[in-house]
């Protein structure tokens, strides 16, 4: 039997990285207060380097689902794959024109015409996520709000126009 009450023993499992890069910084705050130039540089690189990450790591916990969503999410140099029983594809994040969120699934849009529907609950989503909101002009407030209200809503569109299509010009 542990001494933790299960609640508050999931909860601490959520938040340990979070909790882990707190620590880092408070021991680099207690290193960069000794003495010593070089001691005073290694503790400070080690809060700059723990605050980095804190940011984006309480973000992913906030909006961390339960992922037991249909398939699975693999992003590798900017190359979304997403792969379910039910389907899937590949889709470029260079070449994405279109993020929207309906009903629990991102929708996805590239310059060429593919489509991706990805529900928000899938294996890894909270790598597209991250992807998402590094488009630029993305408001990432209102993304975190409309996933949490589950609006149907266009998060963001690209000001690219479709590429031309590489058939031969009628005659």
């Amino acid at each position: 039997m542990t001494p933790i009450r299960p609640e508050l023993q999931a909860t601490i499992v959520k938040w340990r990285e979070p909790i882990a890069l707190t620590v880092a910084c408070l021991l680099g705050l207690w290193i960069a207060t000794r003495s010593g130039t070089a001691i005073t540089i290694v503790g400070l690189a080690l809060i700059v380097t723990a605050a980095a990450l804190l940011i984006p790591a309480i973000r992913r916990v906030r909006l961390a689902s339960d992922e037991d969503g249909a398939g699975v999410v693999e992003i590798n140099e900017r190359q979304l794959a997403y792969l379910s029983a039910d389907g899937g594809g590949l889709l470029s994040m260079d070449l994405l024109t279109e993020v929207r969120l309906a009903q629990g699934r991102w929708h996805l849009t590239d310059s060429e015409g593919n489509r991706l529907d990805i529900p928000t609950d899938t294996r890894n989503a909270h790598d597209l996520l991250e992807e998402i909101l590094l488009l630029p002009g993305l408001d990432a407030a209102r993304t975190v709000r409309a996933l949490r209200s589950h609006e149907d809503v266009i998060l963001w569109q690209s000001d690219r126009t479709a590429r031309p299509s590489l058939s031969a010009p009628p005659h």
